[in-house]
């Protein structure tokens, strides 16, 4: 059995402010893309274990985010997290964009299996809509998700999505072909 690599946070730190740069240069679709991308190199360097039923878990954090200013990406740094879909795009974007410290975000310490999905889909409301949201879980959970904020997708988007999401046996797979489905349709989901 391999052992995995030790995490180097001064090398993760380089990547992220050359990644935030080149981010900050691209259309609201290519960072829906990137994100997409990233989403998929991090399921494949397990850093995200892809799960239904859970937002975010991250237990295991390698640093203790005691300080409210400490950034979210930072507290997730070289953390295994378990996330759903929405978790999922979530932790992407904060390696990507993050100005959100923990204090914004509501979370004091750790990030467990209800952590803020409420903040989550506001923060990413930037890059993704709240349909696209919603229909993105649809997909990865295989229920219809209510997006609580803003209209819902049509009863026909839902079902598609859903449908897309049965064609997939396990959470992993089913993950990463949403993820190809955002980058095929040049940042929109379209199941």
């Amino acid at each position: 059995m391999s052992k995995k690599p030790q995490f180097d946070f001064k090398r993760w730190a380089s990547n992220i402010k050359r990644k935030e740069r080149a981010f900050k240069k691209m259309s609201r679709a290519e960072k829906r893309v990137a994100v997409a991308r990233d989403v998929i190199l991090a399921i494949r360097a397990e850093q995200i274990v892809p799960a239904t039923m859970v937002y975010l878990d991250a237990e295991k954090m390698s640093r203790t985010p005691e300080l409210p200013d400490l950034q979210v990406r930072e507290a997730l740094a070289g953390v295994e997290c378990t996330a759903c879909a929405i978790g999922s795009v979530f932790v992407a974007c904060t390696n990507r964009a993050d100005d959100l410290t923990m204090r914004e975000f509501g979370v004091a310490s750790q990030f467990h299996s209800e952590s803020r999905p409420d903040q989550m889909r506001k923060y990413l409301s930037e890059w993704f809509s709240y349909k696209q949201l919603a229909l993105i879980e649809s997909a990865f959970e295989r229920s219809a998700f209510n997006a609580q904020v803003g209209p819902n997708p049509s009863l026909r988007a839902y079902r598609a999505a859903v449908n897309f999401g049965d064609e997939f046996t396990n959470s992993k797979d089913r993950m990463i072909g949403i993820m190809k489905n955002i980058i095929k349709n040049e940042g929109t989901f379209k199941p």
